[in-house]
């Protein structure tokens, strides 16, 4: 965790998310009804204000990252645009579905080519899954549950 001196005006800026105490079921392959989107600010150049957001496919299965395997403590996207775009690179940035934080950007990977700055077909975000750290974020968090009720 970071502590940060912040002044009125950036104070008066600040947005709160909940985070999902539910999670998701492990082996699931595609999260129908959920609405995830990655939020950050790129890689694109530095000291850039504009906020990115993508729309994504979420899935958490073994399988979930293409040619890299995984794990329940990991969740992996997809971007919903077919064809090739800009990558999205943006460790820290939060996964948001359904308004609500469930993991945190850790990683691009890619199983297929890359064609200058534009991601492959094969491109994955992965997210470490908020539900996998919830004992070790309440001890620093009040009243933040020590368990997500699908995560066991």
């Amino acid at each position: 965790m970071v502590r940060v001196q912040l002044n009125d005006h950036q104070k008066s800026k600040i947005k709160y998310l909940l985070a999902d105490e539910y999670g998701f079921k492990w082996n699931k392959d595609d999260l129908q009804g959920r609405n995830c989107m990655a939020v950050g600010f790129g890689q694109i150049s530095y000291n850039d204000p504009k906020l990115l957001m993508k729309k994504l496919t979420v899935r958490y299965s073994p399988k979930a990252c293409g040619c890299f395997a995984t794990n329940r403590g990991l969740l992996c996207g997809k971007s919903e645009t077919s064809g090739s775009e800009k990558c999205f690179d943006d460790n820290g940035g939060p996964l948001i579905c359904n308004g609500q934080v469930v993991g945190v950007a850790n990683r691009l990977l890619q199983c297929d080519q890359k064609q200058g700055e534009n991601c492959g077909e094969e491109t994955f975000l992965r997210y470490t899954n908020l539900c996998a750290h919830f004992p070790w974020i309440s001890i620093y968090v009040d009243s933040f549950p020590e368990e997500c009720f699908e995560y066991k």
